[in-house]
This record gives C-alpha cells, sequence and structure tokens, in this order.
C-alpha cells in the first residue's frame, strides 16, 4: 500500500504536464485555424475589393469605347 502512495505524486505529475502539454497544442491549434481563416478572409476581401475597383474603372471604359 505504501510503494502505491508513493508513486502516485508522480502519475499525477506526468498526468499533469501531459494535460498542459495538450492545452498547449490545442491552444495552438485554433490559434493556427483561427489564423488561416482570418487570412482567408482577408485574401477574399482583398480580392473582392480588386474586382470592383476594376468594374468601377473598365465598365466605362469600355461603355466609352463601345459608343465612340
Amino acid at each position: 500500500m505504501s510503494d502505491r502512495n508513493r508513486a502516485t505524486p508522480g502519475i499525477m505529475r506526468i498526468k499533469a504536464h501531459f494535460e498542459k502539454d495538450l492545452n498547449m497544442f490545442l491552444w495552438g491549434l485554433t490559434f493556427l485555424v483561427e489564423t488561416s481563416q482570418s487570412i482567408k478572409f482577408i485574401t477574399l476581401l482583398s480580392i473582392s475589393q480588386k474586382m470592383t475597383f476594376n468594374a468601377a474603372i473598365f465598365t466605362p471604359l469600355t461603355r466609352w469605347v463601345h459608343t465612340h
């Protein structure tokens, strides 16, 4: 019985380290997912802004070319 009680703190320490590492890993994974989502959003936003910018310039230009 005394041997088992002596081993428990070591196991608890390993378990605590493992849980800490797991939490860090999950936090890092969440951070990566969040970052990649925001990068995708920013990329889509810049692409859509470029498209609207192109439409704002080229649509009147093509109309002018077709009418003259």
